[in-house]
């Protein structure tokens, strides 16, 4: 096989070509390990048109992960892509118990509400009571925003008041989607991601894994 090959059909280590199949392929149809082009099909693949374990295009499928402007993988870059894993978000960090992060002088992440002041502003609320903690300037717009929508629940991160008997402050909010869907359209919808997934998976293996290894075999 090759090192390098340029031409209508090029396979090599590197291809470049019209039709190019490669560990590094270029080409207006390309696949390879990695693989960039119009039409692109390999591990990573990047192009118009993408499909691999990890792609990035105009549309994108990846069996790993996807970015695109239109795409479908397990997981979703950037781009209108569906992921296929919607399993339960697990929190890098620890969520604390209020009680320990308001009696104590360590800043913690809280569970809260977002609701509105008489005057408008934003405030954090807990079991319809307001805590006592501002926001930080930066994320009141933010913040206003979605306590007047429908999914007002966020992570909060308080710091200690830097004067004694001053407010708590809220320097980080992550959002929190509402109420978790039920069971059966959990388990539903896991069954079709799964199915999904599976699919993308043989395809990938026949569309991909397969000829990539036969062109280079064979070459």
């Amino acid at each position: 096989m090759k090192f390098f090959d340029v031409g209508q059909e090029a396979t090599g280590v590197i291809a470049i070509g019209q039709i190019a199949t490669g560990v590094v392929a270029i080409g207006q149809v390309a696949t390879g390990v990695i693989a960039i082009g119009q039409v692109a099909r390999g591990f990573v693949a990047v192009g118009m048109g993408a499909f691999g374990l990890v792609s990035v295009g105009m549309l994108g499928v990846g069996v790993v992960n996807a970015t695109g402007m239109i795409g479908i993988g397990g997981s979703a870059g950037k781009g209108f892509v569906l992921p296929l894993m919607p399993f339960p978000r697990v929190t890098p960090f620890a969520i604390k118990k209020l009680d320990e992060v308001l009696s104590g002088s360590v800043a913690g992440f809280v569970r809260a509400t977002l609701g509105l002041d008489p005057s408008g502003e934003p405030k954090l609320l807990v079991d319809a009571k307001p805590l006592p903690a501002v926001i930080a300037p930066a994320l009141l717009g933010a913040a206003r925003a979605r306590a007047q929508g429908p999914e007002p629940m966020v992570i909060a991160y308080l710091e200690p008041p830097t004067e004694r008997g001053g407010p708590f402050r809220a320097e980080r909010l992550i959002a929190l989607p509402a109420a978790a869907l039920s069971l059966p359209i959990r388990l539903t919808v896991w069954a079709f991601c799964f199915a999904a997934m599976l699919g993308l998976s043989v395809a990938f293996y026949e569309l991909v894994a397969i000829p990539l290894l036969e062109a280079l075999l064979a070459a």
